[in-house]
């Protein structure tokens, strides 16, 4: 945190600063490292959060004695059970001051309870700088009049909000955006579409995939009111595989020569956290391809999403192959561990993996998309089911949901469960949410058990072999549900787990 600079001052340098994003400053990957600041933020955070002091207290530890990275590496992490729940939120604010804070957003719940999640005008400052980055990268902004539509839910939840102030800070930079909010019904956002893109160059619309996925079906069905090709979609909140965006880009037509469809990572307790760049979606999508060297790549058989990320804006690291970030906020996380599975990667050893896995990829680094590192994740393991112990991961229904054969009729938003029946056997289930105007017949539902089991064999081979052995107990059993049927599907379209 800058103790010194005012909001005024801290909005002023921003402005002024034209050198962030330099290309020679952000293909200079040991440059890049070497500022992130995650021990200046260590040492601030001891001797000026209350509650974080008291816990290195707790833990025995001087903060004196913390002078090297590998000394940063052993302090203990920090987590919602043994920090967030642990102290008050102002105890974990700077000076104990929960008014230095520039605003304050609710986590969605995603883990069953909300918390709330101060921040800094720095964070906004910092989000509004990497939205600037792979907003002209992807759609050059700059040079085109766009209509931006936030998509999110708003409320008090960070997505809608974190997006809305960035949008709003690159506004008054002087980028030709215009800025509207009609939440996450997708039917608002489509009237918000009809009634302003002639106007405009460029329409952009953020949101959760399943919502742009049906906003993008319906719009496709008036293709003779409005160029469709101008979409672009800027996706978060749930994963999504290549098969899903190659759908969506089809549906759109696209024109151009860069993706019009990317994604973001964040999360409520960091804010954003990781962007895709073109070299990312690439990579990404050659593994899909591939699926065998995602192994090598990242130590799994199943393909993460691929990100990179600013290490000056957040420190990130993988201790037990779960990822921690260390960042400044209104009340700043220092070695937080957020339960998301998978890990980080240089930039060089990716470009290492590429040239020794990927022959055909040796001009991919020639780009300028920088040299950050990358972040992958794969989620939570608590978000899968087991058919007889082997994991059923929410990835692999994704996958199937995403077959051609299946997209036009669903929305992508499932929940995927373990089920005990009347015979104490214990079943896997998914619920399927069924798109405007599709019933559920059974022609549907077996077509869709027959790709779910293809392509679960295809993603874990041990899946064969409990079919061959198991036989009907193996499958999953899949449960059709009407468009928003209140019981599982909210309006939101926010994917549920249980």
């Amino acid at each position: 945190m800058d103790m010194n600079a005012s909001p005024r001052q801290q909005f002023l340098a921003w402005l002024e600063d034209q050198s962030f994003f330099d290309h020679g400053v952000i293909s200079d990957e040991v440059g890049l490292m070497s500022q992130a600041e995650e021990k200046v933020l260590f040492h601030q955070a001891a001797a000026n959060v209350p509650a974080y002091n008291d816990f290195l207290k707790n833990a025995g530890i001087n903060p004196v004695d913390i002078r090297t990275m590998d000394d940063f590496r052993q302090l203990p992490l920090t987590d919602k059970n043994n920090y967030i729940d642990a102290y008050d939120l102002t105890s974990r604010s700077w000076f104990g001051e929960l008014s230095l804070s520039h605003f304050i957003a609710v986590s969605s719940g995603t883990t069953g309870q909300p918390h709330f999640w101060p921040r800094t005008l720095q964070t906004e400052l910092a989000g509004a700088r990497q939205h600037e980055f792979f907003l002209q990268e992807f759609f050059e902004v700059n040079q085109r009049k766009t209509l931006v539509i936030d998509g999110f839910y708003l409320g008090n939840t960070m997505a809608g909000t974190f997006t809305l102030a960035c949008l709003q800070l690159l506004k008054l930079k002087g980028l030709p955006l215009t800025i509207t909010t009609p939440g996450s019904n997708d039917k608002d956002i489509i009237t918000f579409i009809h009634a302003l893109h002639r106007e405009f160059d460029q329409t952009i619309i953020f949101g959760y995939p399943p919502i742009l996925k049906e906003v993008v079906q319906q719009v496709c069905q008036h293709r003779d009111a409005m160029d469709v090709t101008k979409l672009r979609l800027v996706c978060a909140g749930q994963a999504f595989t290549e098969n899903w965006r190659d759908y969506l880009l089809n549906q759109l037509g696209s024109t151009v020569n860069k993706p019009t469809i990317m994604a973001i990572y964040g999360s409520s307790d960091a804010g954003l956290m990781g962007f895709e760049t073109l070299l990312s979606i690439r990579i990404r999508s050659c593994l899909a391809k591939q699926p065998d060297l995602t192994q090598y790549f990242f130590g799994d058989e199943r393909l993460p999403s691929l990100y990179v990320y600013d290490p000056r804006t957040i420190f990130l690291e993988s201790p037990a192959g779960e990822l921690c970030f260390t960042i400044d906020n209104g009340a700043p996380l220092i070695r937080y561990n957020i339960n998301d599975r998978g890990g980080v990667i240089s930039f060089r050893q990716m470009i290492s993996l590429m040239r020794q896995h990927l022959p055909d990829s040796q001009d991919w680094a020639s780009n300028n998309c920088g040299s950050f590192p990358f972040v992958y994740f794969f989620g939570r393991d608590r978000f899968m089911a087991k058919v007889y112990g082997l994991p059923i991961y929410s990835e692999y229904v994704q996958q199937a949901l995403n077959h051609a054969s299946l997209a036009p009729y669903v929305t992508g938003n499932f929940v995927l469960e373990n089920v005990e029946d009347d015979d104490h056997n214990i079943l896997l289930v998914c619920r399927v949410e069924l798109e405007q105007g599709i019933k559920a017949e059974a022609e549907l539902q077996k077509t869709m058990s027959e790709i779910f089991i293809q392509e679960f064999s295809a993603l874990s081979p041990l899946y064969t072999n409990f079919l061959e052995f198991l036989g009907e107990k193996a499958k999953p059993h899949i449960i059709l549900y009407d468009y928003q049927n209140p019981q599982y599907f909210d309006q939101g379209g926010s994917k549920k787990f249980t």
